[in-house]
């Protein structure tokens, strides 16, 4: 697991400093290069010049996931997180796919809406999408860390799984029932 606990790490990293920046200053975001290239890309719209005043509150819900994900990394129990994050990777990854789609099908020329919704811009669709691959990664990295310890643990001396493969199949109650 620790490629999923890196991920999760690094996204909590960017969670807290995309909070800081859209905080301090929105506008550093929209003219990073990156954003260019994968909103010009992608025929996104540009982010409106609106987005400044609505910066704040989404700087203080990132600040907010990024504090609660802390939380989560600085508990003690390391079985506690991994079911957190077993629950919080499919539901993420499912979150930010669904919204990437959503952006991407209303995209200006694709489909015609009737309103034009503020979040459909190359900023929220490259952050959705970004967040859906990371969650992903996440997702299939928890999976693999449960497949492996599950194999672990078939190995053991003293399991269940060890005592199943020790049974005999001569001594099974419903192979006796008929003698």
């Amino acid at each position: 697991m620790p490629a999923a606990f890196t991920i999760i790490n690094v996204l909590t990293a960017l969670h807290l400093t995309l909070g800081t920046v859209l905080l301090y200053d929105p506008n550093k975001l929209i003219t990073q290069d990156a954003l260019l290239v994968f909103g010009e890309a992608m025929a996104m719209p540009p982010v409106p010049k609106s987005f400044a005043s609505g910066a704040g509150l989404a700087g203080l819900l990132f600040l907010l996931l990024a504090i609660t994900d802390i939380l989560v990394i600085i508990s003690p129990s390391n079985l506690f997180q991994r079911e957190y994050w077993r629950t919080q990777a499919p539901f993420r990854a499912t979150f930010f796919t669904v919204l990437s789609g959503y952006l991407f099908l209303s995209k200006p020329g694709y489909r015609e809406w009737k309103n034009d919704f503020p979040v459909r811009n190359r900023l929220i669709f490259t952050w959705s999408f970004l967040e859906f691959v990371a969650w992903y990664l996440v997702f299939h990295g928890l999976h693999e860390e449960a497949k492996r310890v599950q194999i672990e643990r078939k190995d053991e001396p003293g399991t269940m799984a060890e005592d199943e493969r020790n049974y005999d199949i001569k001594t099974r109650p419903q192979d006796l029932a008929g003698f």
